[in-house]
C-alpha cells in the first residue's frame, strides 16, 4: 500500500497512455509453478532510480519456451528506500506510460503482472525512484496454440474463513502459522469438474496478527519458494492470483501468525473450448480526477461508475478484460468491486484500501453486453483510475 504522500509518484505512474494498439493475438495460457525466477536480494543488488532490470523469461534456461508472447508473474517489491513504482514491458520496446506495481518505502508489496515478452525472450522492469529489491514468481505464460483457453465465471466468493465459506467442514477459523487450507475449485461456482488447468482468484488477507505472506499453489504439491500476497498486521490487502489446479483443488499456506483469507473466483483456464487472450498497449479508460471516462469527481459511498472499453480497442466479442484498478485519496477505509456492466453487483471485492492511501490491483473482469464494466465503491468517496491491458475473446 502507498501513503498519500505518493500522490506525485502515482500521478507520474498513471500518466495517460498512448493510442490503443494490439499486441499478441489469440494466445492461450500454460500454468507453471509457482516458480521463483527473480530475487535481486540473492545477487545483483537492488534496482536503482530510473534504472532497468532485464529479466530473461523465455527460451534457453527458462521454464517458458521460446515463442511465448506474454508472461504472468507475481512481482514483489521489498526494502524500498523511496515511495516509487515499477513498470514491466517487453525488452527492446518503448516503456509504456503505466505502472505494474506501486509501493511505499519500507513495505513489502505484491501485484500480479502480465507483461509482453521481447524478441530476445526478456522482460524489462524499470524503477522510478530510490532503490528496491524485486522478486518475481512465475505463474505461467501465453503462446500460440489451442489448449489453455479462458472461461470467465462469477465473480463469486468461494472462500471466507470468517464465515466458513469454502473451508473444510465449513470451519470458521483463520489460517494459522505454517498451516495450509485446501480449497475445492472444480465443480464449484460454475467451474467444471474436469479439464481445469488453473483458476483466477482475488485473494484478500484480513485480521492478520503478524507480518506474513500467503502462497497459493497446486494441491498436494510441495510448498514452493514463492508468494502471492504480502501483508502487515491488521491490514486488508488484496492481490490477484493465477493458480494451477490438481485434483480439483488449490492449496493456500500462511507463513507467520494467523490470518483470515477470502478468495473470489473470476474464471478458469481449461483444456477445452474458451476465449483466447489479446494484449493491448496499456490504455487509460477511467480517471475520475481528470474526467477521463467519467465526470470529474470522486465516487461516493455505494456509488457505481460504468466504464466503456471500446476506446481501449476492446471488441464487442470480448468475454473478459484485464484491467489495472487504482484507488486514490479515499476518505474512508473501503473497497472497490468490479463486475460486468449492467449485471447485479456481486458480493466480492477487487481492491481494498485505507483512508488517505493509494492502492492498486490487477483484475480480470467479465464484460457486459454493452462493452462496459461497472466499478462500485463501498464507503466514503474515492478517485478511481483504470487502465486496460488486454482482453479475452
Amino acid at each position: 500500500m502507498r501513503v498519500l504522500g505518493m500522490l506525485g509518484v502515482v500521478l507520474a505512474a498513471v500518466a495517460l497512455a498512448g493510442v490503443p494498439a494490439h499486441g499478441a493475438q489469440g494466445s492461450v495460457f500454460t500454468p507453471v509453478g509457482p516458480l521463483r525466477i527473480l530475487d535481486t536480494r540473492d545477487g545483483g543488488g537492488p534496482v536503482g532510480p530510473n534504472s532497468v532490470y532485464t529479466l530473461h523469461v523465455a527460451g534457453a534456461g527458462s521454464s517458458v519456451p521460446a515463442g511465448a508472447t506474454e508472461v504472468v508473474f507475481t512481482l514483489t517489491a521489498t526494502d524500498a528506500t523511496n515511495d516509487s513504482f515499477v513498470t514491466a514491458y517487453a525488452d527492446g520496446t518503448a516503456r509504456p506510460a503505466a505502472s505494474s506495481l506501486d509501493f511505499a518505502a519500507g513495505q513489502n508489496t505484491a501485484n500480479l503482472v502480465s507483461a509482453p515478452i521481447g524478441s530476445d525472450g526478456s522482460v524489462d522492469i524499470w524503477n522510478h525512484a530510490g532503490s528496491v529489491d524485486l522478486i518475481a514468481d512465475l505463474a505461467g505464460y501465453y503462446s500460440a496454440g489451442s489448449s489453455g483457453t479462458f472461461q470467465p465465471v462469477g465473480p463469486t466468493r468461494v472462500l471466507d474463513t470468517r464465515s466458513g465459506i469454502g473451508t473444510p467442514g465449513q470451519t470458521i477459523a483463520p489460517i494459522g502459522q505454517g498451516a495450509t487450507l485446501g480449497l475445492q475449485v472444480d465443480g464449484v461456482a460454475g467451474v467444471p469438474s474436469t479439464g481445469v488447468t488453473a483458476v483466477v482468484l482475488d485473494l484478500v488477507a484480513t485480521n492478520s496478527t503478524d507480518s506474513s505472506f500467503l502462497t497459493a499453489y497446486p494441491d498436494g504439491s510441495a510448498l514452493p519458494d514463492a508468494s502471492n500476497l504480502n501483508f502487515s498486521p491488521n491490514q486488508n490487502v488484496a492481490d490477484l492470483a493465477v493458480v494451477p489446479v490438481t485434483d480439483g483443488k488449490v492449496d493456500i499456506t500462511n507463513h507467520v501468525g494467523s490470518v483470515d483469507v477470502i478468495a473470489d473466483l473470476y474464471g478458469y483456464y481449461t483444456s477445452g473450448s474458451g476465449s483466447t487472450f489479446s494484449a493491448l498497449t496499456p490504455t487509460r479508460v477511467l480517471d475520475t480526477r481528470a474526467g477521463t471516462g467519467a465526470p470529474v469527481g470522486q465516487i461516493g459511498p455505494d456509488g457505481v461508475v460504468p466504464i466503456s472499453l471500446a476506446a481501449a480497442g476492446v471488441p464487442s466479442t470480448a468475454t473478459a478484460v484485464v484491467v489495472h484498478l487504482t484507488a486514490v485519496g479515499g476518505t474512508d477505509d473501503s473497497f472497490l468491486t468490479g463486475y460486468a456492466g449492467g449485471a447485479p453487483q456481486p458480493d466480492t471485492s477487487n481492491l481494498n484500501f485505507p483512508a488517505g492511501q493509494t492502492v492498486s490491483n490487477l483484475a480480470v473482469l467479465p464484460v457486459g453486453p454493452d462493452e462496459t464494466i461497472d466499478v462500485w465503491n463501498h464507503h466514503g468517496s474515492v478517485d478511481v483510475v483504470a487502465d486496460v491491458y488486454g482482453y479475452f475473446g
